[in-house]
């Protein structure tokens, strides 16, 4: 498998790694919201 290739596979995990982890932190957060609200 070429050098490049394999970069590419890399940074392409890197960022779904990054966008996963956003989506978490903003789920989180959400979760936090409502139970600040329903208190």
């Amino acid at each position: 498998m070429p050098t490049v290739e394999l970069a590419g596979i890399r940074a392409a995990a890197s960022w779904a790694d990054m966008i996963f982890d956003c989506r978490a932190a903003l789920r989180t957060r959400d979760i936090g919201n409502l139970t600040a609200a329903a208190q």
